[in-house]
């Protein structure tokens, strides 16, 4: 792809995302972001043949740099308190940022392989690293004795899912930093031994 071709290839990406910022997804169609970006919508669907496509990219364009989570989980200098505020932290930032356009793809899974793919996908990467957090507690000695492995893993997934922020943010009104404080103390006061908080303050797992 030349320059030309990807910097108007991010600029139909953006401005999709200032289109968002002001309107529902699902109330914008091509032709909003072809004038919105200043193309024509044959030059649009030249870049993105379908509105599928453009919201696949989108999504993928604004979920959080997964590089980061990865290194957060073998950082030695942290302790594992530390790891899991930024676990959640990290998470509940991805969430906002992805709700919309993750929920308009979500319409589309029962009707499209390729849709269907690319959220088990998701799912699976997310699951992943809940349970790897999850296993830093327990190796650490900081998880709760009376939760199994598993259980542990579920409750976590569920707590920083993108449906379980959407719930607080759209029918109790919760904002982001509300929210985020609110699921800290939820998840340190259902997974965490008060017995062993001061194991969790130890750097190096």
């Amino acid at each position: 792809m030349s320059t030309k071709s990807h910097k108007t290839r991010e600029k139909i990406i953006s401005s999709t995302l200032s289109l968002l910022n002001s309107s529902q997804l699902s109330k914008i169609n091509m032709e909003d972001i072809a004038i919105n970006t200043g193309i024509s919508r044959q030059a649009l669907y030249k870049y993105f043949p379908s509105r599928l496509d453009l919201l696949v990219d989108l999504l993928k364009s604004i979920d959080k740099d997964h590089t980061l989570l990865e290194k957060l989980m073998v950082d030695q200098s942290l302790s594992i308190k530390e790891k899991l505020n930024s676990f959640i932290d990290y998470w509940g930032y991805n969430n906002e940022a992805t709700y919309k356009v993750s929920s308009e793809i979500k319409l589309l899974r029962r009707t499209d392989q390729k849709v269907k793919l690319i959220l088990e996908e998701r799912n699976i990467f997310f699951r992943q690293q809940c349970e790897q957090i999850i296993q830093i507690l327990n190796d650490g000695g900081s998880l709760k004795s009376n939760f199994t492995y598993r259980e542990a893993s579920d409750i976590l997934c569920n707590l920083l899912s993108e449906d379980t922020w959407a719930y607080f943010n759209e029918n109790c009104l919760w904002s982001l930093s509300k929210y985020l404080e609110k699921i800290h103390v939820i998840i340190e006061n259902l997974l965490i031994g008060t017995g062993t908080k001061s194991a969790w303050s130890i750097r190096g797992y």
